[in-house]
């Protein structure tokens, strides 16, 4: 059975005292900015601190005029919310002198002005915006989630290990519970396999949901279980258990901030994360975070795996009955499948993320049921896109790239490391449960499953890489991507002035020119035309005579 072999379970519990809520905390020094275990991924809240630089060039300029330039200034631009009586204050002379170490508790660049004297309604409106943008303590945006001690289970290990098919179990078996994955396509694979008792000989069929930006299914209005992508994820509602997979993505530039969000704000007894071993400290530097307990999961791979000595070298006559050739566009995928039926006899299917999902759960469907058996009718060989890496159950025996390089939507780049090592990883899986298979007959359990698995590339000039990405180590990952709140840009956005307006107050004004007639004179000289006549041009072809 799988359970016999999945390596031993390492349990690391974490507990702290009671943290003091963050209204008695004083605010971190600047300085610890740097040390916090996120990256601000948001264009809208870099261009709030872009402005908080305006602020300083503007409050610099305004303060070696006079007091009642920099009151109008405020005023005009709505920086804070003034009394009635500001503007008959703002006569006064700036008697304040602000302290450069207490203003760099608020705002970084304030150690460096000198101790220059500050309006204090514009010290007011800094002090605002730096309580509004301060997300250092982003666990905090979530107090439903803070209420419960959670149990955050992390389950890693390399490419088939068996450290999803743990966490689906216990998803199983949870009253209510939720299932969030990176692609459209991996939701329906679960969503399908829960509703068919494809998880494990020993769990019964039970009524799952499916909820993706594309479609929604209700396989009961009662139904305890839903299979979901990641941002549609509610933080809203409280679970038994919930599963997030590919927790590694929690990284990710584009889509990270997802992760992050779901593993800070979900509400749940049991947090089940699946993914690669370079999570795990940031992932207990989390949960310490939340002071929520942390438990580690780690796995071995169930069927070996190895890189072959060379490549196709091009001849797609080479191709074999289980491989899977990985490209990354559509074309590709359509060109390569031409390809080898002109090369081969073999029955050639397809997998991608455009496809809808009943073409992809009849493609992969097909490819595992030919790629084992000669003469059954399903593929031989599967071609698709770098989503086979995300968990689809494959039964795959040889993976081989067509290129090691990937367009990323400017450039051609290389494929990291942790994306050749989970593609590759995909080939020599065990498979997954047939529908007709009764106890004991696990796809996971039978030894025909144990193949060994392969990894080549299409050309040999990419062998060399392929060989130094799979015996490397993954990476560490030490910072989460976190997205600025939208009340945070909503507050900004009522406190902000007009489009351009900062910029256009730190430049001299125009003086408007008394004399409207100069300036229409000046414009009809400017455009070549005699004010004393108006200007004459030649008549259309049709009206000559």
């Amino acid at each position: 059975m799988l359970k016999n072999k999945l390596q031993k379970t390492t349990t690391t519990t974490t507990t702290r005292k009671l943290r003091t809520p963050s209204r008695l905390r004083p605010p971190p020094p600047s300085s610890r900015l740097t040390t916090q275990p996120f990256s601000i991924n948001n264009p809208i809240y870099h261009r709030i601190l872009s402005t908080l630089g305006l602020l300083q060039h503007t409050q610099t300029e305004a303060t070696s005029t006079n007091n009642r330039q920099l009151a109008e200034l405020i005023n005009h631009y709505n920086l804070t919310n003034q009394p009635s009586n500001s503007r008959s204050s703002s006569k006064n002379t700036i008697q304040e002198q602000s302290n450069p170490t207490e203003l760099s508790n608020f705002i970084p660049w304030a150690a460096s002005l000198n101790n220059p004297p500050i309006h204090p309604l514009l010290k007011s409106s800094l002090q605002s915006l730096s309580r509004l943008i301060d997300i250092r303590r982003p666990e905090d945006l979530y107090p439903d989630a803070r209420r419960y001690k959670r149990q955050i289970h992390l389950h890693v290990g390399p490419t088939n290990s068996g450290k999803t098919h743990s966490a689906l179990r216990a998803l199983h078996s949870a009253h209510t519970g939720v299932y969030a994955g990176p692609l459209r396509l991996l939701a329906h694979e679960v969503f399908t396999r829960i509703n068919a008792g494809q998880i494990a000989p020993d769990l019964a069929p039970r009524p799952c949901n499916l909820l993706t930006g594309e479609e929604q299914r209700i396989s009961s209005p009662t139904a305890g279980l839903t299979s979901c992508t990641v941002e549609m994820l509610s933080c809203q509602q409280f679970y038994d258990v919930v599963v997030i997979d590919e927790i590694q993505m929690i990284g990710d530039h584009f889509r990270g901030d997802a992760w992050t969000q779901a593993v800070l704000g979900v509400q749940a007894k049991e947090l089940h994360l699946c993914g690669e071993e370079s999570v795990v400290g940031l992932i207990e530097s989390l949960a310490n975070s939340c002071q929520d307990e942390f438990i580690l999961h780690r796995y071995q791979r169930l069927t070996p795996l190895k890189v072959a000595d060379s490549s196709l070298k091009g001849d797609l006559s080479k191709v074999q009955r289980g491989d899977c050739l990985v490209t990354f566009s559509r074309n590709n995928i359509y060109a390569l499948k031409k390809a080898i039926q002109s090369a081969t006899d073999l029955r050639v299917g397809m997998a991608y993320g455009g496809l809808p999902p009943e073409v992809r759960e009849r493609e992969a469907q097909m490819f595992n049921l030919g790629s084992q058996v000669e003469g059954e009718g399903g593929y031989d060989v599967l071609v698709g896109s770098d989503a086979i890496g995300m968990g689809l159950n494959l039964k795959i025996k040889r993976v081989i790239f067509q290129s090691l390089h990937k367009f990323d939507g400017r450039n051609e780049v290389a494929l990291s490391t942790s994306q050749i090592k989970q593609i590759g990883g995909r080939a020599g899986r065990f498979g997954i449960l047939p529908k007709n298979a009764g106890p004991g007959e696990s796809g996971e359990s039978r030894e025909e499953g144990r193949t060994v698995g392969e990894v080549l590339t299409m050309n040999e000039t990419d062998m060399s890489l392929l060989r130094r990405s799979m015996a490397a180590p993954f990476e560490k990952i030490e910072r989460a991507v976190l997205k600025a709140p939208f009340t945070t840009v909503e507050g900004l956005a009522r406190r902000a002035p007009p489009r351009g307006a900062l910029l256009q107050s730190t430049r001299p004004a125009k003086v408007p020119d008394p004399h409207p007639a100069r300036i229409r004179d000046r414009r009809r000289e400017e455009l070549g035309l005699d004010r004393r006549r108006a200007p004459t041009h030649p008549a259309p072809q049709s009206l000559r005579t």
